[in-house]
């Protein structure tokens, strides 16, 4: 990622490079998710911070869903940017910091109260995917609240059935929406216009067997974020089965 500073200057992340000079760099995303360099990290985030604030906050969705982008801008008269570049994390996957963590909850329930809110206003027709997954809205009721909580999720379609995973990114903790399924009776699934009650139990070995190929064909990260949790914890598979 290449960022200029307001007097023009080009910085690169990723090698010495020159005004004008554009390429590839893959060392600023991947160092800031991996931990590497905290300095490193705050020269990066600053560069975004005041002008640019949209863009800081989806280069951080993009790394912690581990996905390769590529971002490209036009030069701005002013100088304050001038970038192209990619992303790309390492071969090494490894847990997120607490302070990753909070920070992608934050962006998580942020960004999941958008889409659901799009999604039920147009009947599923916009924001149905994410990252080219396809997404569903899943509404429980609060186990301790007993408000209606509703999320927007990747799902699978297995015959009639849905399947979803409680990955939560590949963080350390499994999602509060998980609880709420596993205390509800029912839970209503909403894919694209049509809404249906179902009842959810967790897969056993032999069907996780045959459902993660499927899942990690339909949403590639999930590879990672299994990689991510190895000895911190399993992600359950979820089938909900409609009543």
């Amino acid at each position: 990622m290449f960022i200029a500073a307001d007097d023009g200057r080009v910085v690169s992340f990723g090698g010495s490079m020159s005004d004008g000079d554009f390429g590839q760099s893959h060392s600023t995303a991947c160092r800031w998710c991996s931990g590497e360099g905290q300095a490193l990290t705050n020269v990066f985030l600053h560069g975004w911070w005041n002008t640019w604030t949209p863009q800081r906050k989806f280069v951080v969705v993009a790394c912690l869903a581990r996905v390769h982008l590529v971002y490209t801008y036009d030069v701005r008269q002013d100088h304050r940017v001038l970038v192209t570049g990619t992303t790309r994390m390492t071969d090494t996957v490894q847990p997120f910091t607490k302070k990753q963590e909070k920070i992608g909850s934050w962006i998580i329930n942020k960004v999941g109260r958008w889409q659901t809110a799009v999604y039920e206003l147009t009947g599923g027709r916009l924001w149905n995917t994410f990252l080219g997954g396809p997404v569903a809205i899943l509404t429980t009721v609060g186990r301790k609240s007993g408000a209606v909580r509703k999320v927007p999720l990747l799902f699978l379609k297995h015959g009639d059935d849905v399947v979803m995973t409680a990955s939560k990114g590949g963080m350390s903790k499994l999602p509060i929406w998980y609880h709420n399924v596993v205390a509800a009776s029912t839970v209503d699934i909403q894919i694209r216009a049509q809404k249906k009650t179902y009842r959810m139990r967790e897969a056993n070995t032999e069907e996780e067997a045959v459902l993660w190929p499927l899942l990690e064909v339909m949403y590639p990260d999930y590879k990672d974020y299994r990689a991510r949790t190895e000895g911190v914890r399993t992600i359950p598979v979820l089938i909900f089965e409609p009543v």
